[in-house]
């Protein structure tokens, strides 16, 4: 990309969204350094600090290639532990289990299901939740805003909220915006995926760093074979894959086909995986025909262009991309650079946003069910009233049971009653002391 020595020659230009490119460049410049490989678009601009060959354009990293391999292995075990935990915490370490109990469950078992989810929480799974959504016949509204609102991740998914969208009795709207407002915030699921995320990213980028290493210093000893250590020992799909095409550039054929050919074993592929496998094996004969010739002379015939052409039409894959690249260096296909460039017609739209639906006024106080067994759902609304409310459960002679003040205004709560002795109960909202309103109900057991 740089060197000390002008541009000679042809060269294909620099692309950046049809954007300019500005270089910020040393000067006064003793050595000086051009950029090879530029157009018009590109802007050389003074930075007026001397180039100093040891302290300028420094590398991204001064470790040696054991402090590496030790960096690798520690954010591996990082990346391992975080693993560890989410297995044993999602979904209470059993997502089928969950998933199924949640499906089979009966309306008198609705507490029970409804106190298991929150004990799991913020850790359920898309599914486990969408199946939580869609039993509508066992938890209630106040019972599924809950799940949602404990498991902020709910409220990213597309799958969750869409779901949330099509139940035949659809949430009150100041319950979904409870739910949306998970949007703005990061549940410890997701903050252990993240973390994940970062080890696994860690890793990856200093496992290219020694690729590096191994690759470009010839002076190291025996770097080959440490090159080729390195991708035999990473256990994933990617590291065969390229383990292969090492051996193809290197004249190690038969290695390249063994090693290629064990990737199936060695993994068990998805569906996806198995589909990128087949493209993989249509591309590796035309690989090995191009390295085993000169490549800048090799001529490719009818039947090797349409397998190139056929791997190139499925974009969906990487191997799309070095199918291109053959074609264009062969001179059989001219590609071109799109850019596509915002629409300023546009307006930004505020995914935050709740969506309103339109809908009658609740009542001050709403209870459920009547009678009861397990439990009971209250449901308030204090909020033109300018007061401080409070929620009390009395039984049938006037003793008071259980009382709860009101932090917000409109809300809804779950009471449990199984340890209640049967019989008739009245539950009263108050407002600074007054009585709003009432409701009476009868505990079953």
């Amino acid at each position: 990309m740089f060197s000390h020595y002008p541009p000679t020659g042809n060269y294909s230009d620099y692309y950046n969204e049809c954007l300019p490119i500005f270089y910020f460049q040393h000067d006064p410049d003793p050595v000086e350094l051009e950029i090879i490989d530029y157009n018009d678009s590109i802007t050389k601009m003074p930075t007026n600090l001397a180039y100093v060959e040891d302290e300028s354009c420094e590398p991204s990293t001064k470790h040696s290639s054991g402090e590496v391999k030790s960096l690798i292995a520690e954010y591996d075990i990082k990346a391992d532990s975080v693993d560890i935990l989410l297995d044993a915490v999602v979904d209470g370490g059993n997502t089928p289990a969950l998933e199924s109990e949640v499906a089979t469950s009966t309306p008198a078992e609705a507490y029970s299901v409804y106190s298991n989810l929150m004990m799991k929480s913020p850790y359920l799974t898309d599914t486990v939740m969408i199946e939580a959504i869609d039993k509508e016949d066992v938890l209630n509204e106040v019972m599924v805003t809950d799940v949602l609102v404990s498991n902020p991740q709910s409220a990213k998914s597309t799958a969750v909220m869409e779901e949330l969208d099509s139940r035949m009795n659809p949430l009150p709207d100041y319950m979904l915006d409870e739910i949306k407002e998970g949007k703005d915030t990061l549940g410890l699921k997701e903050l252990m995926e993240s973390a994940k995320s970062y080890y696994r990213h860690q890793e990856d980028i200093h496992f290219n760093l020694l690729k590096c290493i191994y690759s470009f210093d010839t002076l190291y000893p025996d770097y080959a074979d440490s090159l080729i250590a390195l991708l035999q020992t990473r256990n994933t799909v990617k590291s065969q894959y390229e383990l292969s095409f090492y051996y193809l550039q290197n004249g190690a054929y038969e290695d390249a086909a063994n090693t290629f050919s064990n990737i199936p074993n060695c993994f068990a592929l998805d569906e996806r995986q198995q589909q990128e496998y087949i493209s993989y094996q249509k591309l590796m004969p035309v690989l090995e025909f191009i390295y085993s010739n000169d490549c800048s002379e090799v001529q490719l015939d009818s039947n090797k262009l349409d397998t190139l052409f056929n791997i190139y039409a499925d974009s969906s894959f990487v191997t799309s991309m070095y199918a291109q690249n053959i074609l264009v260096n062969a001179g059989v296909l001219q590609y071109e650079v799109y850019c596509i460039l915002p629409d300023t017609g546009l307006k930004a739209e505020n995914l935050n946003a709740p969506q309103r639906r339109i809908e009658t006024e609740p009542p001050l106080l709403k209870v459920y069910p009547n009678p009861a067994s397990k439990y009971i759902t209250i449901e308030y609304n204090i909020e033109d009233k300018g007061c401080s409310g409070e929620l009390l459960l009395l039984d049938n002679l006037g003793k008071v049971i259980r009382s709860n003040y009101l932090k917000q205004t409109k809300n809804s709560t779950i009471i449990p009653t199984n340890n209640l002795v049967p019989g008739l109960y009245y539950v009263y909202l108050n407002c600074n002391g007054q009585v709003l309103a009432s409701e009476k109900i009868i505990i079953l057991h």
